[in-house]
């Protein structure tokens, strides 16, 4: 399920949340996510507006029950993350 967000400037976006690996506050009222659809995560993918964890709890809602038809796309990005020195962040709701 797609989430719906605003993102700094006041542009509504959707995301998908499988997609996201990490989420910071970067401000009081602006969220930093970080999305494996770029390359380089090392930079966030976009800003929000909203708290952190309201946009944390609406992310984990939005996440699909079983995984399955992800795990290629995945794995994939696990072996890119293995040869980038990457980590990634999983958030518990």
């Amino acid at each position: 399920m797609l989430v719906q967000l605003t993102d700094h400037k006041g542009n509504e976006v959707w995301i998908n949340p499988v997609h996201v690996k990490m989420v910071r506050q970067k401000k009081p009222g602006v969220v930093e996510l970080f999305m494996a659809v770029t390359a380089n995560w090392g930079a966030p993918t976009m800003r929000a507006t909203g708290e952190l964890h309201e946009i944390i709890d609406r992310i984990n809602a939005a996440m699909p029950a079983d995984l399955g038809a992800y795990t290629p796309a995945l794995e994939e990005q696990q072996s890119d993350d293995d040869h980038s020195g990457g980590t990634a962040a999983i958030f518990a709701g």
